[in-house]
């Protein structure tokens, strides 16, 4: 979503401790305001496109404060959907204009991507490994996370995959470019 809608009056401002959070199947949201000692507590079992406790949220929260300007939530909300929707035509048309603007060599071979890929801090890493003639990626040593690597250019591979597969193999689904490239260095 370009702009979020504001709450409340920003000249009478509430203390409001705020947290959002989800996985995969699952989301929720909180909100405590403990000037008024009030609470309100979402919480969703779907893989939802938009952020369903979020919009309820704020409606719900909209009504409690009995604020003057009135959101039209479920035109937010449809909104959002769509927004999230076209993310990923943006992504499979961002992957199909790179490819179409590159030259496409792999020049090295297979075996040299091999191995364990850690992140800086050493809490997370990727396991490249070869198998029937193709790279595959494999999160964490888990045995369910296995995914076929797709030539992108260079040293760039690509696991990416559309939303229903996403949430398919109970993925959370992902709608940003950068993680479904990574490089092997």
């Amino acid at each position: 979503m370009p702009k979020m809608p504001m709450i409340g009056n920003p000249e009478q401002p509430v203390l409001a401790l705020y947290h959002h959070g989800m996985l995969v199947g699952f989301k929720n949201a909180v909100y405590i305001f403990p000037g008024t000692e009030t609470a309100v507590l979402l919480l969703s079992n779907a893989v939802a496109i938009n952020d369903g406790p979020g919009w309820i949220g704020h409606l719900i929260i909209q009504t409690l404060f009995d604020d003057p300007v009135k959101h039209d939530y479920v035109a937010l909300a449809r909104d959002s959907l769509s927004f999230g929707l076209e993310a990923y035509d943006r992504i499979e048309q961002q992957f199909r204009a790179e490819l179409h603007n590159k030259t496409i060599i792999c020049p090295k071979p297979l075996g040299a991507y091999v191995g364990k890929y850690y992140n800086e801090v050493k809490t997370f890493y990727m396991d490249i490994s070869i198998k029937d003639k193709e790279l595959w990626l494999n999160l964490q040593g888990n045995a369910v996370e296995n995914y076929r690597l797709k030539h992108h250019n260079g040293d760039e591979f690509s696991w990416h995959m559309p939303r229903n597969e996403q949430v398919r193999r109970g993925r959370n689904p992902i709608t940003y470019m950068d993680i479904w490239n990574p490089q092997c260095r």
